[in-house]
Order: C-alpha cells, then structure tokens, then sequence
C-alpha cells in the first residue's frame, strides 16, 4: 500500500498562493476607498516633518503621537516631491502586501 505524503503537491501550493493572492486582491478592492483615521496623524507628522518643523504635530509642542516611525520616514520622501499622502500610503501599502506575500511564498518554498 503506497504511503501519501502531507506536503502538499506543487499543484496545492499553487493554489493556495492563487488564494492567498485572491483574497488580498479582493480586501484591496473593498476597502481601497477606506482611510482610517489614525493615519491623518501620521500624515500631519510627516508634513511638519518635510517643513522643516520636527517630528512634532503642533509646531512648539514636543511630543511624540505617532507610533509608526518607519511608515513617517517612507512617506516623507514621496511627500517632498509632491505625492498625496493618502495616495502613497495606500500604494505603499498593497506594494508592501505583494513583497510579503511573496516573500512568505519563496520561505516556504513556494515560490
């Protein structure tokens, strides 16, 4: 009697990342008009940021409201030369989404 292995075939991976591609593509779809709010803080950063104010929301007032340096420094950038705050973080977002999914396809051998 033959033994079946419980790695999945070459053809399960690949669906499976269809799906996983598949369900991104569709909460990006549903969701691309949505913009939560906490990120207009973030956006207000970064604009007295790229002014030359400080990492400040208030000019004159130090303190830190954001919690998402790395989000703050790779949007400051595309701000400078005049990108939509809204725009870049939602590009920004579905490329970063594409880089992990792959990158969690080629670690796990499916890519």
């Amino acid at each position: 009697m033959p033994v079946r292995s419980r790695i999945p075939s070459d053809s399960g991976l690949v669906l499976a990342w269809l799906a996983c591609f598949a369900l991104f593509g569709i909460q990006v779809a549903l969701f691309h008009e949505f913009t939560i709010d906490d990120a207009y803080i973030t956006f207000r950063y970064v604009k007295q940021w790229v002014a030359g104010n400080g990492l400040v929301f208030n000019i004159g007032e130090r303190v830190e409201g954001y919690s998402n340096f790395l989000w703050i420094v790779l949007l400051a950038p595309l701000y400078a030369l005049g990108v939509d705050l809204v725009l870049a973080s939602k590009v920004l977002g579905v490329l970063l989404g594409v880089v992990t999914l792959l990158l969690t396809a080629a670690l796990v051998g499916g890519g």
